[in-house]
């Protein structure tokens, strides 16, 4: 994870993951729905974020597939990891997919930008 000041009280933390062959497509060495992928991917970057104390206010999907439909599953999954956190995943996503060429393995990468907040205080002075 990377931290940058932007100003005297705030900072932006980036997480990043990726996954490759691990899918439904022809060459994926572990069958998974793509849902899964997107899911479990997105958690680790979310969960780097979060654990600094960060709330994510962008995350980029950069995929490795066609949109129809292994990226459109990918993406269902980041989305129901943004929605356990009660995010609004609309607002905050954005990516890429490859329209190019033909895919025969799964690849994709996420990066998470959050913004510093300290919760564990705003929840304490609220209970004070």
């Amino acid at each position: 994870m990377t931290i940058i000041n932007v100003c005297d009280n705030k900072e932006l933390a980036i997480a990043c993951d990726s996954s490759g062959g691990i899918g439904n497509k022809q060459m994926d060495i572990i069958k998974v729905p793509p849902d899964i992928v997107g899911y479990f991917t997105a958690h680790v970057a979310l969960a780097e974020i979060i654990s600094y104390g960060a709330f994510p206010i962008a995350v980029i999907d950069t995929l490795s597939v066609e949109l129809n439909d292994t990226g459109k599953e990918i993406i269902k999954g980041i989305k129901k990891a943004l929605e356990q956190l009660g995010i609004n995943e609309n607002k905050i996503i954005t990516g890429s997919t490859e329209e190019n060429f033909p895919v025969v393995q799964t690849g994709m990468g996420i990066t998470v930008i959050g913004e510093k907040r300290n919760l564990l205080i705003i929840k304490l002075k609220k209970m004070i």
